[in-house]
């Protein structure tokens, strides 16, 4: 599903409901400031909630001095809070047919890229240093084929849980307009029934990389 929002927060704050945090190409934890001597944790999160706005087909890092590229707007709050560094995410939305919009993005510390080579880096680092904080996007494929609808019983997904985070997740009951999904390595209390439309699911590996997130392990 293609992104259309990015929201910054600070620490233990959260975002908005519908919005999910960027993570590492391994879908671990992404606080950008890690590698810095910061002491402000700072995150990025994305939704792709229709009510947030079109879809993003651009991402760029600026410092906090250059001006907004035309057709771009700037996302409120300094990615690198608490360093030296000030810089802001802008971003296009999409203005005609053909434009391919942003379906994922992820944070990479140091100088490795992300394994799947559909990532593309953006313009610059988000923080330089010994170990940089770099952003990568993915462009959706545009192919089309997966739905929520099509879900049955013991197929794995990828499900937002209610912390906004990504895991992985079995659906173990299915009704016409409902699945109940069952978190991989939680619980039964942890199991959620959601929409079969709901922008809470995904195909397995596009937010985790088939992987728990391992954010906060849950019994």
């Amino acid at each position: 599903m293609p992104i259309t929002g990015f929201f910054v927060t600070y620490n233990d704050v959260l975002a908005p409901g519908g919005f999910h945090r960027v993570t590492t190409a391994a879908a671990g934890r992404a606080d950008i400031n890690e590698h810095s001597d910061s002491a402000v944790q700072s995150y990025l999160w994305v939704t792709e909630s229709p009510s947030a706005g079109e879809p993003i087909v651009d991402v760029l890092v600026l410092d906090g001095g250059e001006d907004v590229p035309e057709g771009y707007e700037r996302i409120k709050r300094n990615l690198t809070k608490g360093t030296d560094s000030r810089k802001y995410l802008c971003v296009k939305r999409s203005q005609a047919e053909g434009d391919v919009p942003v379906s994922h993005v992820c944070i990479v510390f140091g100088d490795q890229a992300p394994e799947d080579g559909d990532f593309e880096e953006v313009n610059q680092c988000i923080l330089g240093g010994s170990v940089p904080a770099r952003l990568f996007l993915k462009r959706s494929t545009g192919e089309a084929g997966w739905s929520g609808f099509d879900l049955k019983l013991d197929d794995w997904v990828d499900a937002l849980d209610t912390e906004s985070v990504w895991r992985v997740a079995q659906v173990i009951e299915a009704t016409d307009g409902t699945v109940t999904i069952h978190y991989k390595n939680w619980g039964s209390k942890w199991d959620d029934t959601m929409p079969r439309d709901s922008p809470k699911l995904a195909p397995v590996g596009t937010h985790t990389s088939g992987k728990d997130t391992g954010w906060r392990k849950r019994t």
